[in-house]
């Protein structure tokens, strides 16, 4: 005689045979593909981080490819598969402080559109406010002042193009969460997250030139490179540099972007 199911029994099978195929699969060893890149990616930060304890303990005189090596745990051959040059990792170990820092907090989906520029604009001011931002910040400044005036104008550009990336993502973001943006309203957006990004820059060179860090009769530095040509390291005045210190100006420069808020 047939067996006859009933319909709880048969879903409550069915749901524990998915329990069983999920327990499986979370037991199984990742794809090669999956381990060659957390393995990468795991070089890659420890190069980041034995680059950044040398250069603030010893003095970035004293990176060099082989002790940099040593301390990553890898090889020199490593290093310079992951970077281009040594100067390449302390930027990038810079930058990513930037980075990590504005990727907080989430604009969530569901804003009406008409809200949707000043949500954008709160986002980068809870960039600065949020509880890991002091930190981060500070580890921004605090590699950053142990650089030349030569890599702080090198620092100047990265700076720029971690923006730009910065500012392309979040603009994909918006896209996906918000797909009924027609054309014009969409030009809008990226247009106001790109004026906000670029904004950071300037806030940071206004907050230098306020704290004294340039000679006030000189003239700014162009726009296209956001060139600082001192070392802050022996500038009397490095101890003044923080977030707190520095936030004014970059509230100042979200201000001025803010003027021109579009009106979706």
């Amino acid at each position: 005689m047939a067996m006859k199911w009933s319909t709880p029994h048969f879903l409550s099978l069915h749901r524990q045979r998915i329990c069983n195929y999920c327990k499986y699969m979370s037991l199984m060893p990742p794809p090669s593909g999956d381990r060659r890149h957390a393995r990468r990616e795991a070089t890659r930060q420890a190069i980041l981080d034995a680059a950044e304890y040398i250069v603030v303990e010893e003095g970035l005189e004293a990176l060099r490819s082989k002790n940099l090596a040593e301390r990553a745990g890898t090889s020199e051959r490593s290093v310079f598969n992951h970077f281009a040059n040594l100067d390449d990792v302390v930027l990038a170990r810079v930058t990513s402080y930037l980075t990590r820092l504005l990727n907080q907090p989430d604009i969530p989906a569901g804003i009406s559109l008409a809200e949707l520029p000043h949500a954008i604009d709160q986002k980068f001011r809870e960039s600065f406010n949020h509880p890991e931002a002091d930190e981060l910040f500070a580890g921004f400044l605090r590699l950053s002042i142990c650089l030349s005036a030569e890599m702080l104008d090198l620092l100047g550009q990265h700076i720029l193009l971690t923006l730009a990336d910065v500012s392309r993502q979040l603009v994909e973001d918006l896209m996906g969460k918000y797909p009924s943006l027609g054309s014009a309203q969409g030009v809008a957006v990226q247009m106001y997250v790109h004026n906000l990004t670029t904004s950071i820059a300037f806030g940071l060179l206004h907050g230098l030139y306020r704290l004294g860090f340039f000679d006030q009769e000189a003239m700014p530095a162009p726009a296209d490179s956001f060139a600082l040509r001192t070392n802050l390291q022996d500038n009397p005045l490095e101890g003044r540099l923080s977030l707190d210190s520095l936030k004014e100006d970059l509230f100042w420069a979200f201000d001025h972007v803010a003027l021109g808020r579009p009106r979706i």
